[in-house]
């Protein structure tokens, strides 16, 4: 969406956790800190944690990276 601001929102969640309000953090990162510190706001409950960055490809490496590790891990843990 040309022109319009984008925020990435990326962490360590799982929606049935979010969904019975277990304890959780993420992280929102645009370019742009304050459309981020918005993101953070609007999200934000006392179980789910929303932090701000204006590292957009860092958080979305990182991502990337998490999917990477946990398939490893337990392709790891099935093999014994």
């Amino acid at each position: 969406l040309p022109g319009q601001p984008l925020a990435v929102l990326s962490g360590p969640s799982f929606a049935v956790e979010v969904a019975r309000a277990l304890p959780t953090a993420v992280v929102a990162a645009a370019e742009d800190h304050g459309v981020a510190q918005s993101v953070q706001q609007a999200l934000s409950t006392g179980t789910f944690r929303v932090y701000s960055s204006e590292d957009v490809v860092g958080v979305e490496l990182c991502a990337a990276f998490k999917n990477f590790y946990a398939i490893a891990v337990g392709s790891l843990v099935a093999l014994g």
